[in-house]
């Protein structure tokens, strides 16, 4: 199948159909998606276990219930410097390393206007938002449910927040300002 005029994929799974079985049944590797005109891309309620070889060129994104690793988020944001709109719930990171690796630098999304981010646990919530770069930043929506045992650090939780909160800030100071 010629899927090489794809603009939008939408992947979820209806889990209501699948009772008794694990969460590892809904494993899908996204190797031979080769769709360069891909603009949406909306995945749920899947184990990502391979990326494909060509970059994605995305301006909307959106991840519910999903597992990754950091590397394959990673590379969802280098290859969509056109995202406008990037909407993540509840994403889990998987893989051998439990933090954001070293060499993994944060992604500058010059057009990125919205960001929803939905998580049970801070950690999660500091490794999407430490990722990613939003100099043009309309919107953040955040909701954080913490989960038992997972601690929060109002300081850490704050430094994470704050480049985002300035650059909203900022353009409001510059719409203000305008009038």
């Amino acid at each position: 199948m010629d899927v090489s005029h794809l603009r939008l994929l939408d992947l979820h799974v209806d889990r209501s159909r699948f009772k008794g079985f694990g969460c590892e049944t809904f494993c899908i590797g996204l190797k031979n998606i080769n769709a360069l005109s891909l603009q949406s891309f909306k995945i749920k309620d899947f184990r990502i276990t391979s990326m494909p070889d060509t970059q994605f060129h995305l301006t909307m994104l959106s991840i519910h219930r999903t597992a990754m690793m950091h590397k394959m988020f990673h590379q969802f944001l280098v290859g969509s410097p056109e995202l406008k709109k990037m909407e993540i719930s509840y994403m889990i990171f998987h893989g051998c390393v439990d933090h954001i690796p070293d060499n993994m630098q944060p992604i500058t999304l010059p057009l990125l206007r919205h960001l929803d981010v939905v998580v049970d646990f801070y950690k999660d919530f500091q490794d999407i938002l430490i990722m990613v770069k939003a100099p043009k930043l309309e919107r953040l929506w955040i909701q954080v449910g913490p989960a038992d045992g997972d601690s929060w650090d109002s300081c850490e939780y704050a430094c994470t927040l704050h480049p985002f909160i300035s650059t909203i800030m900022d353009l409001l100071i510059k719409f203000l300002t305008w009038i």
